[in-house]
C-alpha cells in the first residue's frame, strides 16, 4: 500500500528545486556523517536524474540515478530521519522501481 502523502518529483540539474538536492546532501553526508563538501557532487551529476521524495509536501530526501549502458545506478540517496523511515523508505523505492520499469532499463545497482 503506497501512502498518498508520499510523493517522487524528478528534477533536473539546472532546475531550481536543485537547491533542496543541495542541502540534503551537505545535512546528511557531510554534516552528519563527515563527508567532506568538495565530494558531495561531481562530473555525473549534471547527466544523472535526480529525485526529490516528498511527505506531506515537504522534501525528506534525494536520489540520482544514473544509466551506465543499459543499467541503472541509484547514488548518492539520503533521507532525513525524522520519523518512520523504514517503511517510507520501502514506499519510495517501490515507486522508484516502476519509474525505473517504465524506462524499462534492465539492471539496478
Amino acid at each position: 500500500m503506497v501512502d498518498s502523502n508520499l510523493k517522487i518529483r524528478q528534477i533536473n540539474f539546472s532546475d531550481k528545486e536543485f537547491l533542496n538536492i543541495k542541502k540534503i546532501r551537505k545535512t546528511i553526508f557531510s554534516d552528519e556523517m563527515g563527508i567532506s563538501e568538495l565530494e558531495l557532487f561531481d562530473k555525473f551529476d549534471e547527466a544523472s536524474d535526480h529525485f526529490l521524495f516528498l511527505y506531506q509536501n515537504s522534501v525528506i530526501g534525494s536520489v540520482r540515478l544514473r544509466q551506465i549502458e543499459n543499467n541503472i545506478k541509484l547514488e548518492r540517496m539520503a533521507i532525513i530521519l525524522n520519523f518512520e523511515i523504514r517503511i517510507l523508505v520501502t514506499m519510495l523505492l517501490d515507486k522508484l522501481l516502476i519509474i525505473i520499469e517504465k524506462e524499462k532499463l534492465k539492471k539496478l545497482f
